[in-house]
């Protein structure tokens, strides 16, 4: 009888370890297409250049509950001119290589390590790092700094204030965290323009997540604009402010990623990168997918910290 006993409670609980699968921001069986879209502005432009814009389709599909699989789709680059008109006598490189896969390895949701296929530069991989550092949020504050200030996260409230030490293409830099659940009339009216709201979270909470990093307290820190324009004081005293703001939908345990804006301001360049959800759909085991066809040409390497 004892040992039917544990039998059932092993199943039940093989069964309650299927129902948390998935959980956080990645749905199993799902395909997630976002676009990804890179400015640059010279504080002080050129007679004819005023900066650089690239624009980046990706697909994500979670493979398992740690590690999830994207690819490159298409991407595009472009020099902005004084009348905001591409210059197709400069051409631009291509953001990142289309076709390329990579993977993101999660622990506790937040994002531990990146693999890159092994062919890539250290400028294309330096790339890959500023893309997927977009999908970096700790909800469930896993890199905490404690503190008695902080307000721990709340999935009944979807309210926090906290501080971590997060580690994205900017480095691994104190963190703050302010998220606030929206009331329906200012989140829509607010963020109305984000198609994805209205198609995928009918009825779903609104939770506004802003991030600013701390320059001044870094284990790792880069001074650069990531599209290989030098800045003239390549540290941290050239940084102004690095901020983010990202739109989820659900709760802080469960969510969706809608979008995420990230604004790093220097003395001499401004960089902005929106991130933006276009379309989720539901996949099958039989589905012809070809996610990890490639994973011997890939290579581990390690955290975002740009290269």
């Amino acid at each position: 009888m004892l040992q039917q006993i544990m039998k059932w409670s092993c199943f039940l609980a093989l069964i309650s370890i299927g129902l948390v699968a998935g959980e956080g921001a990645w749905k199993h069986d799902h395909e997630y297409k976002y676009r990804f879209v890179y400015k640059t502005f010279l504080k002080e432009p050129t007679s004819k250049i005023l900066g650089f814009v690239s624009s980046v389709g990706l697909t994500i599909h979670p493979q398992t509950d740690r590690v999830l699989i994207g690819r490159i789709t298409d991407a595009s680059s472009k020099i902005l001119t004084h009348d905001q008109t591409p210059d197709e006598r400069d051409s631009v490189p291509t953001f990142v290589p289309i076709g390329k896969q990579f993977k993101f390895f999660l622990k506790n949701g937040v994002i531990d390590s990146l693999s890159v296929d092994r062919t890539l530069t250290t400028t294309e991989i330096n790339r890959m790092k500023l893309i997927v550092s977009q999908f970096q949020v700790d909800t469930k504050a896993e890199n905490v700094i404690e503190s008695m200030n902080n307000h721990l996260p709340d999935a009944n409230t979807n309210n926090a204030l906290y501080t971590t030490m997060e580690t994205t293409v900017s480095g691994t830099c104190e963190t703050s965290y302010d998220i606030s659940r929206l009331p329906e009339y200012l989140a829509y009216a607010n963020y109305g323009s984000i198609a994805s709201l209205s198609r995928y979270a009918v009825g779903d909470d609104v939770i506004e997540i802003k991030k600013h990093i701390n320059t001044k307290n870094c284990e790792e820190l880069t001074g650069t604009d990531f599209m290989d324009i030098v800045s003239k004081k390549n540290d941290r005293d050239s940084i102004v402010s690095r901020d983010t703001r990202i739109i989820i939908t659900g709760s802080l345990d469960k969510y969706i990623i809608h979008s995420s804006e990230y604004y790093n301001q220097m003395l001499d360049i401004n960089n902005y990168v929106y991130l933006s959800l276009e379309s989720l759909k539901r996949t099958n085991d039989n589905s012809d997918y070809t996610y990890g066809t490639q994973s011997d040409n890939m290579l581990n390497i390690g955290n975002l910290v740009y290269q």
